[in-house]
């Protein structure tokens, strides 16, 4: 039984290690038609990085539109003190998300104008491959003096194939499932050579129909022909390296290189410009959700914010006062709680289910913070900032007012 067992794990060992090779990066590039397809989906994946930073902009901006529009409308004003210290974590986020689509655009767009002439350059040779003379009945020699000269005329019955053009999708599924440049080590780049058979390479050869002395009287018998080879293959010599963990970075392509044409260096260009991507991660941003930030106790700018509410902007943050660092913990927790999910029911329920009713100008807002529109948050947050301009010089005013009128009673009193 333990022999059993043994066997049984050695075996699920070797199909385990079996598989794993069979799904690396190298291997899904076994052949030119593999690799031109899997650079194809290489160049998809780097694009669907810079979509998914894209994405996360676009939610991080949502937050910030429901946050501003919150404090903007007069039904969520109750809670503007818990409120305002989240502005501005959030726009922090989205700013530093926005900072990195800028770098992501610039690395992504290189890499995928030199990633997307490899492809057309593989689907080439896997196609040129399959060049094939066509077998000939031969042309005759007329007569056979020493000095006779017979020429074939050799024909294709195939100029370039389409096999790789109308595989179908399962027979290459390896290349196009599981691409991931950060796991790239090698990428292997297709040319042509003569075929390594040698029969492969013999095309044309002569000879005689017939037998015995047919061959050594009429020279019609002897005949020069041409077969059926394919005398092109693929060649998969030429590489290049992408370990960037390992190796040291690639030099750019040279000022000669550039000066010849941009063919010349594309080798050059490719290397760098997916390396480039791939070391630096150019469209990988770590984003710190706000439900996150607001819950942790430990970021300093909502902790200074807190500060700034609580006690006013010209108090002094200080980490070393226990006191003070209490009352911003004890607000923090109370407001937004300990955890992600609370922060949600404390904050991101209360503003996105409530319903509101607003009027600014003639038109009416009316149903979800969650449902509004950037130019609809616009008109309420410019209206609001309106409305509580004039409430304040309102109320400066009517300060001012009685200010005033105190001092002219007061000199009344002095005067009598």
């Amino acid at each position: 039984v333990a022999k059993a067992l043994l066997t049984a794990t050695a075996v699920a060992a070797l199909i385990i290690s079996h598989r794993s090779a069979e799904n690396t990066q190298e291997a899904k590039q076994g052949d030119a038609c593999s690799a031109a397809i899997y650079i194809m989906q290489l160049e998809n994946s780097i694009e669907d990085q810079r979509d998914k930073l894209i994405s996360e902009i676009s939610k991080s901006n949502q937050r910030l539109l429901h946050l501003e529009a919150a404090l903007a409308l007069p039904q969520w004003k109750t809670k503007s003190t818990a409120l305002t210290p989240l502005i501005g974590p959030v726009l922090a986020e989205h700013q530093k998300l926005i900072s990195k689509l800028a770098a992501c655009n610039t690395a992504a767009t290189a890499a995928e104008k030199s990633a997307n002439i490899q492809p057309d350059r593989n689907w080439a040779v896997a196609e040129l491959a399959e060049i094939t003379t066509a077998a000939s009945g031969g042309t005759a020699a007329n007569n056979l003096r020493d000095t006779e000269r017979v020429e074939g005329t050799a024909t294709f019955e195939t100029i370039h194939g389409d096999t790789c053009t109308n595989k179908e999708a399962a027979s290459i599924a390896k290349a196009t499932t599981g691409v991931d440049i950060s796991e790239l080590k090698t990428l292997t780049l297709f040319k042509l050579k003569q075929h390594s058979t040698d029969a492969n390479r013999q095309i044309c050869f002569g000879n005689c129909d017939r037998q015995g002395i047919a061959c050594t009287t009429t020279a019609t018998n002897h005949k020069t022909k041409t077969q059926s080879k394919k005398f092109l293959e693929e060649d998969k010599s030429e590489t290049i390296d992408m370990q960037a963990s390992t190796h040291s970075q690639p030099e750019v392509a040279s000022a000669e290189e550039n000066g010849k044409t941009y063919l010349k260096a594309h080798k050059r260009h490719l290397n760098w410009r997916l390396y480039n991507f791939n070391l630096n991660k150019s469209c990988k941003a770590t984003y710190t959700s706000l439900d996150k930030a607001a819950t942790i106790q430990t970021n300093e700018s909502l902790r200074r914010s807190v500060l700034a509410v609580i006690k006013g902007p010209s108090e002094k943050y200080d980490t070393d006062n226990k006191d003070q660092q209490k009352v911003i913990n004890t607000f923090i927790e109370s407001n937004y709680g300990k955890e992600e999910s609370d922060f949600k029911e404390k904050v991101w329920n209360k503003i996105r289910e409530t319903d509101f009713s607003y009027s600014i100008g003639g038109k009416d807002f009316k149903g979800k913070i969650a449902a509004i529109k950037t130019s609809d948050h616009i008109t309420i947050a410019i209206g609001a900032s309106v409305i509580y301009s004039s409430n304040k010089q309102r109320v400066q005013r009517n300060i001012r007012t009685g200010q005033t009128n105190n001092r002219k009673m007061q000199a009344r009193h002095r005067g009598k």
